[in-house]
């Protein structure tokens, strides 16, 4: 088992090393459940949905797991090293998967701003223009509009 947590990178690897971890120990939902209670009630219902889901289990919900699995302490170490690992990698790739997104965002709309400078010389000297009017009449006090 401990070279099989060593080789896991996805969650859905953790989650079928639970399962088997349960198979292996030859233990039902049932006993899962009542084992569970000497550290924090968990029912086979939620048993079933942790080891059938694909996302990573809590730190707390994983020691539960583990302890009625009737592992010991010292045995544990690896798949909660296992499970942070998993979890940092998801954390860098959601962080280069935003930032890649917001430099596209960023490239488009300077594309976008420069295509309207190619196109409109004349309104963008306008609008500038029109800033300057403006900005002049604010700080002199004058109105532009009677």
């Amino acid at each position: 088992m401990h070279t099989a947590l060593a080789l896991c990178t996805t969650a859905e690897d953790v989650i079928e090393l639970t399962n088997e971890l349960v198979r292996t120990k030859d233990l039902s939902l049932q006993e899962l459940e009542e084992r569970s209670r000497n550290h924090y009630p968990i029912s086979n219902t939620t048993f079933t949905q942790i080891l059938s889901n694909t996302a990573l289990p809590t730190t707390e919900w994983l020691h539960i797991f583990l302890s009625a699995c009737g592992l010991e302490e010292e045995r544990t170490v690896m798949w909660h090293f296992t499970v942070t690992r998993i979890r940092i990698s998801q954390m860098r790739q959601r962080e280069r998967q935003g930032a890649s997104r917001f430099g596209r965002r960023r490239r488009s709309v300077r594309e976008t701003v420069s295509g309207i400078r190619k196109r409109t010389p004349l309104l963008s000297f306008l609008a500038a223009a029109a800033w300057a009017v403006t900005v002049t009449s604010l700080i002199h006090g004058t109105h532009i509009l009677p």
